[in-house]
């Protein structure tokens, strides 16, 4: 049973970097996207 606790608790970990990467890379793309935007 410790296992599985611990088991969910390191997907649930590795979920959340996953999502955070996914959200900073985002927020990076969109950030240089408005900036080539308003140069033009």
């Amino acid at each position: 049973m410790k296992n599985d606790t611990k088991r969910e608790w390191i997907v649930t970990a590795i979920l959340l970097a996953i999502s955070s990467l996914f959200g900073l890379a985002g927020f990076l793309v969109g950030r240089s996207a408005y900036k080539k935007t308003i140069s033009k």
